[in-house]
Parts: structure tokens; C-alpha cells; sequence
């Protein structure tokens, strides 16, 4: 996993939320500074794979 673009910090993990029409969704957090992404639908258990893939994805600000 890479680090977080925004603090640098090492300790990203999934969280899950529900979205008010009912959706199940998944993204990236950061620990150390709160940031979150990309969202993904979760639909099942690969949806958390999707998220990590589209976390290390992105281009680094640092």
C-alpha cells in the first residue's frame, strides 16, 4: 500500500460507509491524517481490493 499523498503516513486501511440511497460503499483511510478514497459500490469482499488498487492508483503529491 502507499504511503498517504496528503501526510505521508503508512497506516492506510478499507473503512465501509452506507450512502443514503442505501449503498454499500468502501475507500481507503488514512490513520494518521483522515484522508479517504477512492469510493468504490461494495458488492462483496473483492470491492476492498478495488479500493486498495484505486489508492495506489493515484499520483503522489510528496
Amino acid at each position: 500500500m502507499k504511503n498517504c499523498p496528503f501526510c505521508g503516513g503508512n497506516e492506510i486501511g478499507p473503512c465501509w460507509n452506507t450512502r443514503q440511497d442505501g449503498n454499500e460503499i468502501t475507500m481507503m483511510f488514512c490513520n494518521s491524517c483522515g484522508a479517504t478514497g477512492p469510493v468504490v459500490i461494495y458488492k462483496t469482499s473483492d470491492d476492498e481490493n478495488r479500493s486498495a488498487k484505486a489508492w495506489n492508483k493515484r499520483h503522489n503529491l510528496m
